[in-house]
């Protein structure tokens, strides 16, 4: 069964600060981005990438590709105003023939292969997966005036994060009904569970951060002193 990736990387960075979009932050030399694409070029069950970034962008990632042998990026293609509108965008060019679509965030570059085979599989059992680690801290709940209304069980809240993988039809449909019923969230499975479906928690890694600020830059370099990723 093909599996279609779409990397969303669109975003400005502003949190980071500088000049320099924050996917085309270099690490050890390497761009951020093309960490995460690597990962799921060398992935056997992967049979296209689609890349939504930016129209000034397009050379850049191109030349990106050539540099690096990035083979089975397919479509680089133009994002919209939200993350959810440059993955709606991306879905118009995914394979038809692909069975199931992968969205993984352009600024998580940490991803292991393994990871990535575990949530297909599990996706082709379930229909659908994301990636998330426990929460180790307690988690409460506010008001508007920063007075706290309810504590959550730990041992039931997980930190979601990607790759997520679904069923095509399923993620279509799902992308279909949000934009019927004008449903705006912060990630795909949010989408998937708003049409009834509920999707299997693959247990992740830590190290699988996000690139969001200074600090989770910081922690990148620290992550790439420790292990091989630069290889």
């Amino acid at each position: 069964m093909s599996v279609s990736v779409i990397i969303p990387a669109a975003g400005s960075g502003t949190r980071l600060g500088g000049m320099i979009t924050k996917q085309f932050i270099e690490l050890k030399g390497k761009p951020i981005i093309v960490y995460s694409i690597e990962k799921f070029e060398k992935s056997p069950e992967v049979s296209e990438i689609i890349i939504v970034t930016q129209r000034i962008y397009f050379n850049e990632i191109r030349n990106l590709c050539n540099r690096y042998h990035l083979a089975k990026v397919k479509e680089i293609i133009e994002g919209g105003k939200t993350r959810q509108d440059s993955v709606r965008n991306g879905l118009e060019k995914v394979n038809k023939k692909s069975k199931f679509i992968l969205v993984h965030d352009a600024v998580r570059p940490f991803i292991s292969t393994n990871l990535i085979s575990d949530a297909i599989s599990t996706a082709k059992k379930t229909k659908a997966s994301v990636v998330a680690v426990a929460a180790k801290d307690t988690i409460k709940l506010s008001n508007e005036k920063n007075i706290i209304e309810k504590t959550f069980p730990r041992e039931k809240l997980w930190i979601i994060q990607t790759p997520q993988v679904f069923e095509a039809k399923l993620l279509n449909r799902a992308y279909q009904n949000a934009f019927k019923k004008n449903i705006l969230a912060t990630d795909d499975a949010s989408l998937v569970e708003a049409i009834g479906v509920n999707p299997q928690i693959v247990v992740g890694e830590y190290e699988n951060i996000k690139i969001t600020t200074r600090e989770d830059l910081e922690m990148a370099e620290l992550i790439l002193n420790r292990n091989s990723y630069a290889e």
